[in-house]
């Protein structure tokens, strides 16, 4: 006898038995029952195959129709989501991962006959994806926790009784108690509910947990409200437990339960428990002591206590879908991951042979259901005209065929086919409209698109879909998309415009197809961590990354071809110039005749960069504008004190006077001190590099001139001052240049803004869905972060011959330099108030003609006026923030796999003004920052004398001994130079298709309030500009890297 459950029920198979047979004879058979299960073939081919020969004959025949047998019952179910649960008490699986989601279809169905009042198994189906065939993972569970069978010849012998009918039936149940037993538990008379059943597999799979341990489970399925299970056969029943007919006493339809499944499922969301059962005891029966005790034995259950049931995962049903599209989903025992499968037979009689013959079972069924064209059910059709727009890039459209499946909250449509006879559509910058109609959904909540394509290479840039409904109100409904579909992605999921925070969800659909978005985003979207760098993405190459964290263009060839076009354009390697006398100081600006259209900047420096004042405006408004400090003492590390500078003060005041004052401010270089100063370049020529110190002195004049240059710290290194020689001094200042040159490419360009960045762009794809308010804003500014960087560490980082390897003085030691700058790294360095505050330069009387900190700092607050706007309006209160679970994990996953826990990144959000300044730091940094870090490049180091990135000769260590021609030494051939104009000219080139800040014309939001913001901060761009351009009008060399019409959005170069 089985335990009674919650509701007392009692299964009393063993004493009817013995009723109708007598005591010896249920002890003889209990006792045999399961002796062919030790036996066998050794493989169990023949069995299965003859079974499945006879199941095709059956379904072929219609044969089991005769006793109202239907192979594939009508079903009922819908789409949702299953959730494994965060603290599992089971060992850790690769498949059942802690927290993981899965988006898939649950299907309920009788087993045997389409009247749902007959006594009748119950089967749930569960396809751990959202489609028709194919999948992770397959689960079929059925009513009863013990079996009808328990090996495949037992289960042949249950076909053919129920084949037989009620009397052929009787003579099986009286075969083996177990037989009895299995029917009691299996069938159901008259249930109140699919959804108040218990589903149990019927096979016993096989765990392989992370660390190796290998056990056996089983499953079951349970409402997660705990309601009683119904319909389980009373004593009358199970008297009879062979006759299924329904009750003449019935009154209810023979679809009573799918009707009630279905309007359950329209009006709440369905909550199930799926459980799991682990056996740790021998995988092995051979050798077990009875055949009751196999853990093979699907008629057999395993003790409560000792493998206790388990909660695995949560499963929230949130969509009705069709029958036929139900009908269509293949399940199969087949479809399961390497870690969780059904154990495999020994033998054709052994218990495991259960698996393969339900494998065999399941598959004719599925063959045997209909295969008729997709298409909407006749009756009351609903009409929409959908418009769609094809992007206006190069090859952005397709000859692949488009289907449409529409969501609402009443169920979900087919997939329709848009087409126009005899017409292109989807052509590039083309809007293609389509009148469909389809039974009705609700209201609509998401659409998905399908590219399907039996050709190799299609692809297809999306803009949006418009939905406008053929009512009265005709409402306009708009799915951004912005994306390419291609064979790595050939479907997306589009929700509507308006951007939504996951606690404001209306629905259980929405906010659970949001979660299981992101755990596929994070299987894409993978770390790449290192305890040196920041975290990155985890790709091998380019061709590794999914096509939405792509250029829209061909970037890598753009990179390439750039650095090769502008190499020839210099004309250093052609047979008119090779046997060409070389004067770097003359001649360099001849390189640049055919390179740079807009010349004016790069000869004012070729003319002025001698002077001291020159020097002074570089260090504030050039390439390199974020490395200036104020100091209040003589730095210890320079062997000069205030007195030996006192001539240098023009206020008739002494030195210390003037540090006192806040005119006195200091260049460092620390990071280099771990490098080698001298390397070779592939055997051609060496390299040095110094570690220098700078004394800089606002003048009277408002001018920022150097005073005192040390090359390295220590008192043994002499300090160089405008009283030395004019070449002294002069090649002094070019070896500050080449430092503050490594600096700018290593640190300030690629870690500080590059890297740094990547680290944002991972976590906002792997973390916010696109329906967030924050990805919506943030997205736009960090689409290309990942692509050029993944490019950039082959084509520019690369140690061996990479753009950088071509360009610095550091050689192959720029790894090892960026990581000594990483462990100083601090966020606030990209804070721009507190940067300017932290290093003294925030006051524009003590430190005048800042252009760099002024245009900065009126960017800084027209972006985060924006960026208020736009949060306020999604988040209202601090509550909301600390309630958005999505973007606290966003800025967990920053702090953990971004940067270690250091670097002063944040852990967590409580204040929205924290988001704001947080959020402000990013924009700037993706647009105005890298603006200023990169377009300057060009003015400054095309004049190769003005901003040397690599000196051949050993530095000075003694005054009086440099001369013009040691300078001119010092300085890169001709080839050298024009590699080095061609590497930067390509690093600093504007991408194509590039978007500048504030332009909209990927519209994320379509909210009044959102145009309204939009709007202000466009106002608020072009106000600023206004202020530059007029500014710059008094100007002798004009600060134009910061006008806002000409900063991208994003890092793309």
């Amino acid at each position: 006898m089985i335990d009674a459950d919650e509701d007392h029920w009692v299964n009393r198979a063993d004493e009817l038995f013995r009723e109708w047979t007598g005591e010896d004879i249920w002890a003889k058979r209990k006792a045999q029952q399961f002796q062919d299960a030790f036996g066998g073939d050794g493989s169990g081919s023949g069995l299965f195959s003859a079974l499945g020969d006879k199941l095709k004959s059956l379904v072929r025949s219609n044969a089991l129709a005769q006793n109202g047998y239907s192979c594939c019952p009508r079903p009922v179910g819908g789409l949702g989501f299953a959730k494994v649960v965060s603290n599992p008490k089971f060992p850790e699986h690769e498949f059942f991962r802690a927290g993981r989601v899965f988006c898939l279809r649950l299907r309920h169905n009788n087993l045997a006959f389409e009247d749902d009042a007959m006594l009748d198994g119950r089967v749930t189906c569960i396809k751990f994806c959202d489609r028709d065939q194919g999948g992770p993972l397959d689960l079929i569970l059925h009513t009863g926790r013990q079996a009808q069978f328990y090996n495949g010849a037992s289960f042949a012998e249950f076909l053919e009784a129920f084949r037989g009918g009620s009397t052929t039936l009787r003579d099986w149940t009286f075969t083996k108690p177990a037989n009895y037993c299995g029917r009691v538990e299996t069938v159901r008379r008259t249930p109140a509910s699919y959804y108040d059943q218990r589903y149990y597999s019927h096979v016993t799979y096989d765990f392989h947990s992370v660390d190796g341990t290998h056990l056996l489970a089983r499953l079951r399925l349970l409402p997660a409200d705990g309601s009683v299970e119904t319909g389980r056969p009373n004593k009358s029943d199970q008297k009879n437990i062979w006759v299924t007919s329904r009750l003449e006493s019935e009154k209810r339809s023979m679809d009573y339960l799918r009707n009630d499944y279905s309007d359950t499922l329209r009006d709440s969301t369905l909550l199930y428990r799926l459980q799991i059962q682990l056996y740790n005891g021998p995988a092995d029966d051979t050798n077990l002591p009875t055949d009751e005790t196999s853990p093979f034995n699907a008629s057999v259950t395993w003790d409560a206590i000792v493998c206790p049931w388990l909660d695995l995962a949560m499963i929230s049903l949130v969509l009705p879908l069709c029958e036929d599209r139900l009908a269509r989903t293949r399940m199969s025992l087949v479809t399961c991951p390497a870690s969780f499968t059904p154990a495999e037979p020994r033998s054709s009689q052994d218990f495991r042979s259960v698996s393969n013959v339900l494998k065999e079972f399941h598959g004719v069924v599925a063959n045997a259901e209909k295969k008729t064209p997709e298409e909407e059910d006749a009756g009351d059709l609903a009409t929409c005209d959908v418009s769609v727009t094809t992007g206006k890039l190069v090859n952005a459209g397709t000859d692949g065929d488009i289907y449409i499946t529409i969501t609402g909250t009443l169920g979900r449509t087919a997939p329709l086919y848009l087409s126009h006879t005899l017409q292109d559509d989807f052509e590039p910058g083309h809007t293609d409209v389509f009148t469909l109609q389809y039974t009705d959904v609700g209201e609509f909540v998401a659409v998905h698109m399908e590219l399907r394509s039996m050709l190799p290479g299609r692809h297809w840039y999306l803009e949006r879909v418009v939905l406008e409904e053929a009512t009265a109100q005709g409402r306009r409904h708009v799915f951004p998309c912005y994306t390419w579909l291609d064979a790595g992605r050939p479907e997306i999921l589009l929700r509507k415009i308006d951007a939504v925070l996951p606690q404001h969800e209306l629905s259980a659909y929405t906010y659970l197809q949001r979660k299981y978005e992101l755990e596929v985003r994070r299987q894409l979207y993978q770390w790449d961590l290192s305890d040196s760098l920041p975290g990155r993405i985890k790709a091998d190459s380019y061709d590794d990354l999914p096509r939405e964290a792509q250029f829209n263009f061909q970037h890598e060839l753009d990179v390439m071809g750039n650095y090769v076009r502008t190499l020839a354009n210099t004309g250093a390697g052609t047979m008119l110039t090779m046997f060409d006398s070389w004067d770097p100081l003359a001649d360099c600006t001849k390189l640049l005749t055919n390179v740079l259209k807009d010349k004016k900047t790069v000869r004012k420096v070729a003319a002025t960069w001698r002077s001291d004042e020159e020097f002074g405006r570089q260090i504030l408004n050039g390439p390199n504008p974020t490395r200036l400090r104020r100091i209040r003492k003589i730095p210890d590390n320079m062997s000069v004190t205030a007195a030996m500078l006192d001539r240098f003060a023009d206020r008739g005041c002494s030195f210390l006077d003037e540090i006192e004052a806040g005119r006195v401010y200091f260049l460092s270089y620390p990071e280099l001190e771990v490098l080698e100063q001298c390397t070779n370049y592939k055997g051609k020529y060496d390299q040095y590099i110094t570690c220098p110190s700078c004394l800089l002195y606002v003048r009277r004049d408002g001018h920022l001139v150097p005073v005192a240059i040390q090359l390295h710290p220590g008192t043994v290194h002499p300090v160089w001052t405008p009283a030395d020689s004019s070449t002294d001094w002069l090649f002094a200042k070019m070896w500050v240049r080449e430092a503050d040159a490594q600096i700018h490419q290593v640190m300030s360009r690629h870690l500080q803004t590059r890297l740094v960045m990547e680290v944002f762009a991972v976590a906002t794809l792997r973390n916010l869905p696109p329906v967030h308010p924050l990805y919506k804003l943030l997205f736009p500014h960090l689409r290309y972060c990942i692509a050029i960087n993944v490019l950039g560490r082959r084509l520019i980082q690369a140690p061996d011959d990479g753009l950088l390897q071509k360009l610095l003085a550091t050689g192959g030691q720029h790894a090892q330099l960026v990581q000594r700058c990483y462990k100083s790294f601090h966020f606030n360095d990209l804070h721009l108030p507190t940067d300017l505050k932290e290093r003294g330069v925030a006051d524009a009387r003590c430190l005048p003609g800042y252009f760099y900190r002024d245009d900065s700092l009126a960017l800084w607050d027209v972006i985060k006026k924006f960026v208020r706007v736009v949060l306020t309006l999604h988040y209202w209160t601090e509550a909301n923030v600390q309630a958005d679970n999505e973007v606290q994990e966003w800025i967990a996953d920053i702090y953990d796999n971004g940067f270690g826990g250091e670097h002063g990144l944040p852990g967590v959000f409580s204040r929205l003004d924290d988001l704001i300044d947080f959020v402000t730091t990013i924009i700037f940094t993706t647009s105005c920052r890298n603006a200023a870090l990169t377009f300057g490049m060009m003015d400054y180091y095309a004049y190769c004398p003005n901003m040397p990135t690599m000196l051949l000769v050993a530095p000075p260590s003694e005054k009086g001994q440099t001369t013009m021609d040691t300078i001119k030494s010092a300085l890169p051939s001709r080839g050298k130079t024009a590699e080095i104009i061609a590497a930067c000219y390509t690093l600093s080139r504007r991408g194509k298709d590039e978007m500048f800040l504030g332009e909209f014309d990927e519209m994320h939001f379509d909210s009044a309030a959102m145009r309204a913001a939009v709007a202000a901060f466009q106002e608020d761009l072009r106000r600023v500009q206004r202020a530059i351009i007029q500014r710059n009008d008094g100007l002798d060399v004009p600060y134009t890297y910061l006008m806002p019409d000409s900063i991208p959005k994003t890092i793309s170069a």
